[in-house]
């Protein structure tokens, strides 16, 4: 082989080794830009997540400010009332005990089961 052709040859794998090179580098460069893109996706929905948290949790206080609000939580929970009115609390029902049933015992047995 001359000179000439062995320069062609070793041009020819330089240039095929830097074309290696650089297709690799740009599908490193393409899946990790890809991989950002799905980083920034993910952060995007969870930034609208806060946002409509944020915007119920703006509509709740302003719900919660109400006077209308004010006064039912303090009829409810402190058992308040207006001017005039009177607050009557009731106590809790609690069921009443049923009495045990009785067996049909004649009255030897009722003695004999009361001492033994």
């Amino acid at each position: 082989m001359s000179t000439s052709m062995k320069r062609k040859n070793l041009l020819s794998l330089t240039i095929t080794i830097f074309g290696i090179i650089l297709v690799v580098n740009l599908v490193r460069s393409i899946t990790n830009l890809w991989q950002k893109g799905e980083i920034i996706d993910d952060y995007v929905k969870r930034l609208s997540q806060v946002i409509r948290r944020n915007e119920d949790l703006k509509k709740g206080l302003a719900r919660a400010q109400s006077p209308e609000y004010i006064e039912r939580q303090a009829r409810e929970k402190l058992n308040l009332g207006k001017e005039g009115e009177n607050v009557v609390i009731l106590p809790p029902i609690t069921p009443s005990p049923t009495p045990p049933l009785e067996e049909n015992l004649s009255n030897w047995q009722r003695w004999l089961r009361l001492f033994f």
